[in-house]
């Protein structure tokens, strides 16, 4: 479900964030541990490729290849004669996720501005995230995917 991907990114990113915190000191983090993230989606990256060279294309695209009905670049096609399709779904999705991102990441600053911890804010983060994406999930069988998906995007 995309859906819940910011969802779940957040509170990766959370967990990420306080075991560093919780395991390095400070000075550490500011030298070398800000790196760790970049470091990690490098394998997350060998782990998605792989992933991908696992799976099967689907029964329609095979079918459509053995015709000979597919593309070279069936993304310049799209770009050519769809522009207008694609330029309006990228800024939906832009308003839609830039505003999250900036919420969940100005709730944070401004918590840490009125005081307090750090650490304990990404916790509460987590949670809402957790909480977040296991609601997501629960209420998709039985309201079906446009429901689930307004629901989680609301």
């Amino acid at each position: 479900m995309p859906q819940v991907g910011a969802l779940a990114g957040l509170a990766l990113g959370s967990i990420r964030t306080i075991t560093a915190r919780w395991i390095l000191p400070a000075e550490a983090i500011a030298t070398f541990g800000w790196r760790i993230p970049f470091l990690l989606s490098g394998v997350l990256l060998i782990v998605a490729l792989w992933i991908r060279h696992r799976i099967d294309e689907t029964p329609s695209f095979r079918k459509a290849k053995a015709a000979g009905s597919t593309q070279r670049l069936p993304i310049a096609t799209v770009f050519r004669d769809r522009w207008r399709e694609v330029l309006i779904s990228t800024g939906a999705k832009f308003v839609e996720t830039s505003t999250f991102f900036i919420f969940a990441t100005f709730s944070i600053s401004y918590a840490t501005g009125l005081g307090y911890d750090f650490t304990l804010i990404l916790a509460f983060v987590l949670v809402g995230s957790a909480l977040g994406v296991g609601s997501i999930d629960h209420a998709r069988p039985g309201l079906g995917q446009k429901p689930s998906g307004t629901l989680s995007n609301g």
